[in-house]
This record gives structure tokens, sequence and C-alpha cells, in this order.
């Protein structure tokens, strides 16, 4: 009895064997797809980053700069000076200054990228 069984139980293993190989060979396809789209998307999602903080810290840098250098103009000059700068400049003018610097700063780094791409695509 247990011998007439015996190939019923087999067919129906094998039967159900077919599906995990094929679940698995799907699930490698899609994992590679994936792998390939999370590898493209992180390289631009990183180069974009790193290109917003250098921004973001060249700005700070030059607004540290500004706020540095006024600070000891006003230190050595006499304070007649520094009430007719104070007449001429707004008092946000190391703000203003930072900002028009940074906007000068992004304006270049995107030509420069436009210069790079156009250079890739010509060769």
């Amino acid at each position: 009895m247990a011998l007439l069984l015996l190939p019923v139980i087999v067919q129906g293993i094998a039967r159900f064997t077919k599906f995990p190989a094929l679940i698995a060979a799907l699930f490698s396809i899609a994992t590679s797809i994936f792998t390939f789209f999370l590898k493209f998307f992180t390289r631009r999602v990183i180069t974009n980053l790193v290109i917003v903080s250098m921004i973001t810290a060249s700005a700070v840098l030059a607004y540290t700069a500004i706020e540095s250098l006024l600070l000891t103009i006003k230190f050595y000059v006499p304070p007649e000076v520094s009430i007719g700068l104070a007449i001429i400049a707004p008092t946000n003018f190391t703000a203003c200054a930072s900002v028009l610097f940074s906007a000068r700063l992004i304006r270049w780094v995107w030509e420069w990228k436009a210069w790079v791409i156009q250079t890739m695509s010509n060769t």
C-alpha cells in the first residue's frame, strides 16, 4: 500500500517544487533591476548632495569672512568712518554680500556642469 502512494507523493512534491524555482528566478531578476536603478540614482543623488553641501559651506564661509573683515575694519578705523559706513551700508550688508557671492558661485557651478555635460557628449 505504501509503495502505491510513493509515486503520488513524489509527483506532488515535484509539482510544488516548480513554483519556488520560478519565484526565485523572478526575484533574482527583480533584484538585479532594482540594484541597477539604485546604483544609478544613488550616484546622481550623492553628486547633487555634494554640490549643494559645497555651495552651502562656501556661502557660510563667505558670510563668516565678510563679517570678520568688517569687524576687523571697524576695530582699526576711527569711529567717524564706522558711523559714515553705517549711513551708507545697510544693517544687513553682510547677509546681502554673502547672498551675492553665493549666487555667483551657484551660477559658476551651473555653467561648469553644463560645460562638462557638453564636453562629455561631444566625445
